[in-house]
C-alpha cells in the first residue's frame, strides 16, 4: 500500500486507539513518542501523512509541523491535541476541527 502514516504521540492510550483504527483499515504506519525518534525516521523514509501531537516530552508538534512543511511539503499533516479552545496554540492554524476526546480530562496525563 502506498499510504504510509507516521504517528507522533507520547500518550500510549491515544496512540493505541490510533493504531487500532489504522490496523482495522489496513493502513501502514509507524509510531514515535519523541520528536527525536520521529525526525530520525525521516532520514530513512517519508510518510504520506503525519499525525502530530502538540505537547511532547522533547518538543512541540507545532515545531515539527513547521519543519515538515519547510523540508517535506508533500507530507500531509494532522494535528492532535488535548488542548482546549481557550489554550493558545499560536497563529499557525489555518483550519481546525475539534473532536471530543474519548478520555475524561481528569485522566489526562497533562492535567
Amino acid at each position: 500500500m502506498k499510504d504510509k502514516i507516521f504517528i507522533l504521540e507520547d500518550d500510549t492510550s491515544i496512540c493505541g486507539l490510533i493504531r487500532v483504527a489504522l490496523e482495522m483499515n489496513g493502513l501502514s504506519f509507524k509510531a514515535f513518542s519523541t520528536v527525536a525518534d520521529f525526525k530520525a525516521a525521516l532520514s530513512e523514509e517519508r510518510p504520506d501523512v503525519a499525525l502530530l501531537d502538540i505537547m511532547l516530552p522533547d518538543g512541540s508538534g507545532l515545531d515539527v509541523l513547521q519543519f515538515l512543511k519547510k523540508r517535506y511539503p508533500e507530507v500531509a499533516c494532522i494535528m492532535l491535541s488535548a488542548l482546549t479552545k481557550e489554550e493558545s496554540t499560536g497563529s499557525i492554524w489555518v483550519r481546525t476541527i475539534t473532536f471530543r476526546s474519548p478520555f475524561p480530562c481528569s485522566n489526562s496525563p497533562r492535567g
